[in-house]
């Protein structure tokens, strides 16, 4: 195998094991949460919001996202293990702008941090394990402050912002199946792409605002040693900024 095999290879399992944390980043580990009630304070408001749209927002993204990651396979499996021609067979895999060439290394770098996001996520679904729920309830006895938690005080919701922000930046780089099949100048695949993107961003905000409110119930639960901890790591979500 030629070091342009290889390299093409190991993109592909990284693909096929992004689509695999994916699912698991965007789905509860317990596998069921409670829908809360609209109530009347914004807080109450906010999380109705967030769990809705964990319930029936993120089905879609992570069968959305499976799909992209099989045509970006198979797209890369027919362009760079094939001979391009090819994909004259395949309508959908046709590449009508010529091909960029393979993702760069700033699609790659997204790839990998998209991968960590994911595997992240999961040490913290280790880390708390029965006490890890899409609820903010008093769901533990125990204040985990070790492994995830020793880094930032939520970071489950700085591994989600990692994944989401790393597949957005390797499907939507040059050399990607989304950008060289020329469906990003429709005006649906812009809508999609634009409602990605705002779903995104609108976690991020609510889960910024989630990780006061569980700040607030920790230190109601464990307090001295809740803030012993606050003192020991300082931020919330992101290292050094918040």
């Amino acid at each position: 195998m030629d070091a342009n095999s290889l390299g093409t290879t190991s993109r592909l399992a990284l693909l096929i094991f992004s689509a695999y944390l994916f699912n698991r980043t965007y789905s509860p580990p317990a596998g069921t949460f409670t829908l809360p009630p609209l109530g009347p304070s914004f807080s109450e408001k906010r999380e109705w919001f967030t769990l809705r749209l964990c319930t029936y927002v993120y089905p879609f993204l992570r069968i959305g996202y499976a799909a992209v990651t099989f045509l970006e396979c198979l797209f890369t499996s027919m362009t760079y293990l094939k001979n391009p021609s090819s994909l004259a067979d395949y309508p959908i895999l046709r590449i009508p702008l010529g091909l960029s060439g393979p993702p760069g290394w700033i699609a790659m770098l997204g790839l990998l941090t998209s991968v960590f996001g994911g595997l992240f996520r999961i040490s913290c679904y280790k880390a708390l394990g029965d006490g890890f729920t899409f609820n903010i309830t008093r769901s533990s006895s125990k204040l985990i402050t070790s492994g995830p938690y020793s880094i930032v005080r939520h970071p489950a919701y700085l591994a989600l912002s990692l994944n989401s922000a790393g597949i957005s930046i390797y499907h939507l780089s040059p050399g990607s199946w989304l950008r060289e099949s020329g469906l990003l100048q429709h005006n649906v695949c812009k809508a999609v792409v634009g409602a990605w993107i705002f779903i995104i961003i609108t976690m991020n905000i609510c889960l910024g605002f989630r990780a006061e409110d569980e700040d607030r119930l920790m230190k109601s639960m464990f307090e001295e040693e809740w803030e012993k901890w606050r003192r020991d790591v300082r931020y919330k979500i992101y290292p050094g900024l918040y």
